[in-house]
């Protein structure tokens, strides 16, 4: 793949940038193509970096040379630690007055060391504790000491001289006073927009079009506001100058504009330029990142294109780059919903970090499928089912204190019914309106949490608050149901006790040596599974095991199960062609006739749905023998009297339920216990939603065969789908249907 850093040199402008369609009055500058190559090779950088890859990371001699910032914002080294040492703090107040008075307190002087000085000194920054005063004591005695408190990031105005403060630091305490005073936190949450949000900053002294933007940018990092980050951009000193470098004629265009098209282009133009530009973790550059990579860019045109220069720019790049420390995994904003993705790609970021829990709220509403039971409402089913959930994490309690370290699954069982267990809350919440990031944990309603302390006993007490909590909610419900309480009246209470049930979890997995990070990633994967049948086109068994076209399962054929006195044989038709089974024909094997005589239809979709079954694969001579290892364990006699087994095991659970007929649902239990009997086989691979799927498709099927007394089954593989079909219907594949009619 060619790319603007090959053999570390920026090539010549390839074929017309797509802004000359979107504004063909704009001309560019070769400085214009190297805006992508940066943004690309910066990326490049920084993902080497998290993998742990040894310097260097790129050829390019001036990325190799200088300091550049990463071409997204929030993840350079001190937006990392705003947003997981200031602002992301479960131990400091959420209220948004005192996460605005942290954000600007930090940014004021950008200096991860200053505020590092700041919290060891005051133990936690409070705006309630007014610790002004105090903070402006710890700073004078650092330039007494003549230690740095500002970052040289940017520098900060000093303000007019009629101030009345002697020290530049003491100006800006009294400016975050007087923020402070006018609850500008309280104002920001109220703001409709960014733009509004930059307005009130900017109405402030000493704050500039430069620092508002850079402020709004990260409060909004924060969940004080939520704004969109795609409607509004100011461009800094450094970005204007980088837009003079790469467009020598902005054609009329302002510099918002400018900054705006590239984020809007962004995909044509890294695909035109041949970059497969690596975004952070599903998130494209915005606004903020296309205005930073300006400012970066007008740093990097002063060694590549000494020539383009700007009125009053620099001439030189002044900070050298020096080997960096390791990157450590990062942690975004979790309104964004790229933090499982973070920890996917790295599982050690998410210990001792808190779970993802917005985005667990919404890809778990993906797989939301009650619907309104009768005599209840739309919360019934997760109202019931986090009691349920409840019931099983407490049972798997017991059992720990019964066995002891005999039984070894406990984590794993744990694991996942707490996992359970917060999907109902997730879904409770979701239908309540209530967002499981605004749930402060503060244990409204006396939860385990405050008894953390506590060693033998505290699984005790923490199963019984779980069952206090869901006692509560369940309470407040019926009241709702039976009239006796407000809907008003049952949010609040449900608040209270679902941020008391949280932190019950929380203690519950802290106890037991579990991640809470990991127990939501692994519900996730489990309901995915679970419920969403993946997309016709999976890896099938030929793609894993390549064999010869004599061995393979046929993509399309039919089955004829023809059923005389009682005992039941196949034919099948491939291509046109009659082939009989390899096989005697079966009975019941029962005292009493119950139509498991005609259970080669659950083979059969197995083969349809799972593209998996040994049994169809020996009626259908199919074996794989042209690899003797996949013949004796993949279509072996082992291999077949699984698939026997788990026939007879579903047709006795089946019987149980009515044949499966209008049953949507297999239980867990049972495709539990499947997928371990399957666990070294090639189907292993196959999901417990595709396990239902198969199940359910052919017991369809068998009841019909069974009323009918046998008939014709067509077996789709390709479509995944297995159907009765009537006698004599039109094959749409090859014709006329070679119809067997059944013999009594």
């Amino acid at each position: 793949m060619r790319t603007l850093f090959d053999n570390a040199e920026i090539t010549s402008v390839p074929t017309p940038p797509p802004v000359l369609a979107v504004a063909p009055t704009v001309k560019v500058t070769e400085a214009y193509d190297a805006w992508w190559g940066f943004a690309y090779e910066r990326q490049r950088i920084y993902f080497r970096r998290l993998n742990g890859q040894a310097a260097p990371w790129t050829e390019d001699p001036t990325l190799s040379r200088y300091r550049f910032t990463n071409a997204y914002r929030a993840a350079d080294r001190v937006s990392q630690y705003l947003i997981t040492d200031v602002i992301y703090r479960d131990d400091l107040p959420q209220d948004p007055n005192e996460v605005v008075f942290r954000i600007l307190l930090f940014k004021l002087f950008n200096r991860i060391e200053t505020w590092e000085m700041l919290t060891s000194q005051l133990g936690s920054v409070v705006l309630a504790d007014d610790p002004f005063a105090r903070i402006n004591e710890l700073l004078s005695g650092e330039l007494d000491a003549r230690r740095r408190i500002y970052s040289a990031a940017y520098i900060m105005p000093t303000g007019s001289s009629g101030s009345g403060k002697a020290r530049k630091h003491e100006t800006h305490l009294a400016l975050l006073q007087k923020m402070m005073a006018d609850s500008l936190g309280d104002r920001l949450a109220d703001a409709p927009n960014m733009r509004a949000g930059f307005d009130l900053l900017r109405s402030y002294p000493m704050i500039g079009d430069f620092l508002a933007y850079q402020f709004i940018t990260d409060i909004n990092y924060s969940k004080v506001v939520d704004f969109s980050e795609s409607e509004f951009v100011a461009a800094g000193p450094g970005a204007r100058e980088g837009l003079r470098k790469c467009f020598v004629d902005p054609g009329g265009w302002s510099d918002s504009d400018l900054i705006r098209m590239m984020m809007d282009l962004q995909e044509e133009e890294f695909q035109r330029l041949g970059l497969e530009f690596r975004d952070l973790f599903g998130r494209p550059l915005k606004l903020i990142d296309c205005q930073n990579v300006f400012c970066e860019v007008s740093k990097y045109a002063r060694a590549r294109f000494p020539a383009l220069t700007a009125p009053g720019g620099r001439k030189r790049i002044k900070q050298k780059y020096q080997l960096a420390r390791e990157v450590s995994p990062p942690f975004f904003p979790p309104k964004w919903g790229i933090n499982n993705a973070v920890i996917a790609l790295f599982p050690q970021s998410a210990k001792g970090r808190q779970p993802d829990l917005v985005t667990y709220q919404a890809q778990a509403r993906r797989t939301s499928f009650h619907d309104r039971v009768p005599g209840g409402d739309a919360i019934t089913t997760p109202m019931l089912g986090l009691i349920g959930e409840t019931g099983e994490v407490v049972s798997e309690l017991k059992k720990r204190a019964r066995e002891g370290p005999a039984y070894v699954a406990f984590g794993d069982r744990l694991g996942e019914e707490l996992g359970d267990l917060l999907w109902y809350v997730s879904d409770l919440a979701t239908r309540c309106g209530i967002r499981l990031d605004d749930l402060d944990e503060t244990d409204d309603y006396g939860g385990a949490d405050k008894r953390a302390t506590v060693d033998e006993g505290a699984w005790i007490l923490s199963a019984l608050s779980l069952a206090e909590q869901v006692g509560r909610i369940s309470k407040a419900y019926e009241g709702l149901l039976g009239a006796r309480n407000t809907k008003p009246n049952f949010d609040s209470q449900l608040r209270k006790a679902l941020s008391s049930l949280l932190a019950d979890v929380r203690l519950i997995t802290s106890l037991h040596g579990l991640s809470m990070a990991d127990v939501v990633q692994d519900n996730l994967t489990k309901v995915e599974q679970r419920w969403v049948v993946p997309k016709v086109g999976s890896a099938s068994s030929e793609q894993m095991w390549p064999e010869s076209a004599s061995e393979l399962l046929p993509a399309r054929f039919d089955a004829t199960l023809i059923d005389q006195d009682g005992r039941v044989s196949i034919v099948f038709s491939i291509g046109g062609e009659t082939i009989p089974a390899v096989a005697d024909s079966l009975t019941d094997n029962a005292y009493h006739a119950d139509g498991y005589r005609f259970h080669d239809v659950f083979h059969l979709a197995y083969a349809a749905v799972l593209d998996w079954s040994p049994v169809t694969r020996k009626l259908l001579r199919r074996k794989r023998k042209s690899d003797p290892r996949v013949d004796e364990v993949e279509d072996g006699g082992r291999a077949a009297v699984i698939e026997e087994g788990i026939s007879a095991l579903v047709f006795a659970y089946a019987a149980r339920h009515r044949m499966l007929e209008g049953v949507k649902t297999i239980e867990g239990s049972l495709l539990r216990t499947i997928r371990d009997m399957t666990n070294h086989l090639e189907v292993r691979e196959r999901t417990a939603a595709e396990w239902q799927d198969a199940i359910i498709q052919g017991f369809n099927v068998w009841r019909r065969i069974y009323a009918a007394e046998g008939g014709s089954i067509r077996v789709d593989r390709l479509a995944r789908r297995i159907r009765y079909l009537e006698c004599c219907e039109q094959d749409p594949i090859a014709g006329e249907l070679p119809c067997v009619q059944r013999r009594n």
